[in-house]
């Protein structure tokens, strides 16, 4: 196996800094007022270059653990993971020990925190806004705090497809767990919106909770061409990803590529 074929078997990610050719569009007046009320103390973002990673799942190259995983995974590709993607379903508890030893060793956290439980009953968006999931936001916040090193935290990534309910909804759901995580004092945390990479061209704008709650913008975009089962056309990287490199030039936010 090569490293190649290790990066295409991956989650691989991409943490990219602001920097681009084209001119970015000045802040909104909500960005301005929120920049100043921001007192999240998560993740730095690089001011050029990018930070690389992967979600690296137990069993990937045969391996028994997940940090065999992560370390055949690092020496397949020749250098140490910056960041690292990982996934947890509603009535997960986590940071788990696994995240205090990246901490440990340097790596930042990336957690994908979705609305399926653990039995794959979707969560509504309509209860957790109203209230009825606080003591499981309560219990994620109190951890992430106690861990007291900077993570990224999406919620829900890729909401278009999760039957949670509607971008409103979703939206909704989204400031009340913000909001309770900063009661609780969880400010180690950068929030990441994480939409499909076509949905930047469309309805990106109904899903964005809203300058003051997103610290950075992610998509996930995929070229399946000659992926098993399926009859894509080749997709350049630029075809992909132009669109939501467009949205987050004009929202003035860092940009993740998620998974691709």
């Amino acid at each position: 196996m090569t490293a190649m074929d290790v990066l295409r078997r991956a989650s691989a990610l991409v943490l990219v800094a602001m920097t681009s050719t084209l001119a970015p569009a000045p802040l909104s007046a909500e960005a301005a007022t929120a920049s100043a009320q921001l007192v999240s103390t998560g993740p730095a973002v690089p001011t050029s270059g990018a930070l690389f990673g992967a979600n690296t799942p137990l069993g990937r190259m045969g391996s028994t653990t997940r940090d065999a995983s992560r370390t055949a995974w690092e020496d397949a590709v020749g250098r140490p993971a910056a960041v690292h993607r990982l996934y947890y379903q509603w009535d997960e508890v986590f940071p788990t020990d696994y995240e205090y030893g990246l901490r440990d060793m340097g790596q930042t956290p990336i957690l994908s925190w979705g609305v399926s439980t653990y039995q794959y009953a979707i969560v509504p968006f309509a209860d957790i806004a109203a209230g009825k999931q606080d003591a499981t936001i309560d219990a994620r916040a109190a951890d992430i705090k106690a861990y007291g090193s900077p993570v990224y935290l999406i919620f829900d990534h890729e909401p278009e497809g999760t039957y949670g309910g509607t971008p409103a909804e979703f939206v909704a759901a989204w400031k009340h767990i913000h909001d309770r995580f900063a009661a609780a004092g969880a400010t180690n945390v950068s929030w990441v919106l994480t939409l499909t990479a076509a949905h930047y061209g469309t309805d990106a704008e109904a899903w964005y909770p809203g300058d003051a709650y997103v610290d950075l913008l992610a998509a996930d975009g995929y070229n399946w061409y000659g992926c098993p089962g399926r009859n894509d056309p080749w997709k350049t990287f630029a075809a992909v990803f132009t669109e939501f490199h467009t949205y987050g030039v004009a929202k003035g936010k860092p940009l993740l590529i998620a998974e691709w």
